[in-house]
């Protein structure tokens, strides 16, 4: 076994846990001696393995990932660029906006234009991006987020998407040993594709609070205000497969009944069809604000498990989400529930039109129908 020094190991490590299983099987079928294969395999297995790649799909990753690095398979360069490549796919959750005002001009001006905008940009105690030159009152406290920057702009689907990359700083708190409270600084990533057609955008970022911040800071750069997608239930029935609800979130409106649970969180595959039986009758007294299924995505080899949430977000649970078939899918889904919101008002459900639509876009529509003028 070649000796390798431990930081390196420590490092490969984190590194490789971002790679999906199968991609490791490819280094190992590449580039491992079988001699040396058969010899893992025996010592995991305590029996001879005639045909050892066959079997690699039944270890572990950490068995993989070991057998890699203490055979010399990789470089750290190597291994850090496939965590690059890999480490939002881990079941990203997509925030998903529109703006309302086409501001985006030039399309193909953004990048430059936006990188000066967030170069004099900074965020403040309370989380939000302000002027570089911005008086700080709590100046020398460390902040929960610093350090937002850009790192690549790629466009897509013949320039008019466009995929903005970034990194920023999040601290994490901890004591140590002597009971001290400690901090240290853990480097986060995400990406927004901007849409141009329908002034689309669709964030991927770890924490919320970021998101509303990034969002925010787009707007500005934009000029333009801008809404969260509202995933209710009537809109997401049109757009996926009832039989393949797998778990429900419901809330009740207790203004109605408040008799009623606040909250019931139901997990049965055959929940569309058990919910037919009278007896769960009660089930039409809750809202439904989460739901997941187990459903198809083109380009996709088999069923992916997705969480849809009212409050505008899209989850997709797995090691190694193709990111560039989600980017395709969400921007069509995006144009369906605004074709369905529409159908909504031309069909004078103007009630299911306000409910699906973002609190920010009802609120400046109710004081626009305020005065009884348009009603």
């Amino acid at each position: 076994m070649i000796q390798i020094d431990p930081e390196k190991i420590i490092q490969l490590e984190f590194f490789l846990n971002s790679v999906p299983k199968e991609y490791l099987i490819g280094i190992l079928k590449n580039r491992a001696n079988t001699t040396d294969l058969k010899a893992l395999l025996f010592k995991i297995k305590n029996k001879k393995i005639p045909k050892p790649f066959k079997l690699l799909e039944h270890l572990s990753v950490s068995k993989l990932i070991q057998f890699i690095i203490e055979n010399n398979m990789i470089k750290l360069d190597e291994a850090k660029q496939h965590y690059f490549q890999f480490r939002d796919s881990e079941s990203p959750i997509f925030y998903l906006y529109k703006f309302q005002e086409d501001n985006f001009g030039n399309f193909l001006d953004i990048p430059k234009k936006l990188k000066n905008f967030v170069q004099v940009k900074k965020i403040d105690i309370h989380h939000k991006f302000v002027d570089v030159s911005t008086s700080d009152i709590m100046k020398g406290v460390p902040k929960k987020y610093k350090d937002f920057r850009i790192l690549n702009f790629n466009y897509y689907k013949e320039d008019t998407v466009l995929e903005i990359t970034f990194e920023y700083l999040e601290k994490i708190n901890y004591i140590n040993e002597k009971y001290e409270p400690k901090y240290v600084y853990d480097l986060k990533s995400g990406f927004l594709w901007l849409e141009k057609s329908n002034q689309l955008a669709i964030l991927k970022c770890h924490n919320e609070t970021m998101v509303e911040s990034i969002i925010r800071l787009i707007g500005e750069f934009f000029n333009s205000s801008y809404w969260r997608f509202r995933l209710r239930e009537e809109i997401v029935d049109k757009l996926f497969d009832k039989q393949e609800i797998i778990k429900n979130s419901l809330r009740a409106n207790k203004y109605t009944n408040p008799e009623l649970f606040e909250t019931i969180i139901i997990r049965d595959v055959e929940f569309s069809k058990k919910s037919e039986n009278p007896k769960f009758d009660f089930i039409i007294d809750y809202e439904r604000t989460r739901s997941s299924y187990n459903t198809k995505i083109q380009g996709f080899r088999s069923k992916i498990k997705i969480s849809v949430a009212e409050s505008g977000k899209i989850s997709l649970l797995g090691k190694s989400i193709r990111l560039d078939r989600c980017r395709d899918w969400l921007i069509e889904l995006l144009r369906k529930i605004i074709e369905i919101q529409g159908s909504f008002l031309s069909l004078g459900n103007i009630e299911t039109y306000l409910k699906s639509s973002d609190y920010i876009f009802r609120t400046n529509l109710f004081l626009k129908l305020k005065n009884n003028t348009a009603k």
